[in-house]
């Protein structure tokens, strides 16, 4: 069966619109059953891929959103296309970004570590608590407990200027020096090290539970893979904005329990085709990060965009698209154990039971 699996996107409202959803899941579904119409045979299936997405959040807000859209999606395909829940290429993963939105209760507190509760966003941001882990924790482990969980993600690091600037202005509260009488301001260096003990949370709930990462590393590749390696994790950097040298010492030196994961604007970023160039291909994989880093800066992007990638990479590594799909998909199957079993139900479908 031809299939793609986009391991990084944030497909779910408000970022995507149900119709807009749902043309996805009725597409990938459609390609199901027309590989098994065509007898299953190897090759067969020439139109559209089936595909997965891996759906990742930002904010605990998101977390309830991917839930509730696996949960929809899953009993729409039984009904309207009489395919089993387990066929659902939507994959959802929970987690906490390192850029959090401060919503308005917090603002209106004057006090940053709140954990995130629903209500109305402001156009500012802060540094993600352990308390927003605590948060998901009981959504994350319910989604583990019933199959479901893709990945412990979107979390990780990112030591941008504009998101340390903006993480200092909304820090909870005046840092005090034991020797000194007037408050000091918070330092980058203890914002840094606030990321780092939620991404350490993030790793310790993704070995509990035997899962994978997603991870977020933006200009922090390498403290990234320094923590993901002392820990033994597994899991994917995507949209890896790092050196070459950090993305292959991930690699390498986790015997392949780390992999990259490859956005539609990698034509447009000289670091990201240098590391493409470099890692192997059975190390690679597709995402979109839809509706973010689209391949034309501006545009929003789409989860179909990995089209684009898959003609990249099939390019750079001098393979057909089709070699391309099928190695990442095998690659993500390895990585993801949701990725599996979606891969699994898809191919041991009865067509007469489940036909339309």
């Amino acid at each position: 069966m031809r299939a793609v699996v986009d391991v990084h996107a944030h497909l779910y409202p408000p970022q995507f619109g149900r119709s807009e959803i749902d043309a996805w899941a009725d597409a990938s579904a459609a390609a199901v059953r027309a590989w098994h119409a065509e007898g299953g045979r190897a090759g067969s299936g020439g139109g559209m891929p089936a595909h997965a997405v891996l759906s990742v959040p930002e904010s605990v807000d998101d977390c309830e959103a991917i839930a509730a859209e696996a949960a929809r999606l899953r009993e729409r395909i039984a009904a309207v296309h009489g395919l089993p829940p387990a066929a659902c290429g939507f994959l959802p993963c929970v987690g906490v970004h390192p850029v959090q939105p401060v919503h308005a209760a917090e603002a209106d507190s004057g006090s940053g570590d709140v954990p995130a509760t629903p209500g109305a966003m402001t156009n500012r941001t802060r540094c993600p608590t352990l308390a927003d882990v605590d948060a998901i924790r009981p959504l994350l482990e319910r989604l583990h407990a019933d199959g479901q969980l893709a990945a412990v993600g979107e979390c990780g690091l990112d030591f941008s200027p504009h998101v340390l600037k903006s993480a200092r202005a909304e820090w909870p509260s005046a840092v005090s020096d034991a020797d000194a009488d007037t408050p000091r301001a918070v330092s980058d260096d203890e914002i840094k090290e606030a990321q780092r003990a939620v991404f350490a949370r993030h790793i310790e709930l993704a070995s509990a539970l035997g899962l994978p990462l997603n991870v977020h590393s933006r200009n922090a590749g390498h403290h990234a893979v320094t923590m993901l390696l002392a820990s033994q994790a597994r899991g994917v950097l995507h949209a890896f904005d790092g050196r070459a040298s950090h993305a292959l010492r991930a690699i390498q030196a986790s015997s392949g329990a780390l992999k990259l994961s490859v956005p539609a604007c990698v034509v447009r970023s000289s670091v990201m085709q240098d590391w493409v160039r470099q890692v192997p291909l059975d190390a690679l994989l597709i995402e979109t990060d839809a509706p973010a880093l689209p391949s034309v800066k501006g545009e929003r992007n789409s989860v179909a965009s990995y089209s684009e990638v898959v003609a990249y990479i099939a390019r750079a590594k001098n393979v057909a698209p089709d070699v391309v799909e099928q190695i990442t998909s095998e690659s993500a199957g390895r990585m993801f154990p949701a990725v599996r079993a979606w891969l699994d139900a898809c191919a041991s479908i009865d067509p007469l039971s489940s036909g339309r």
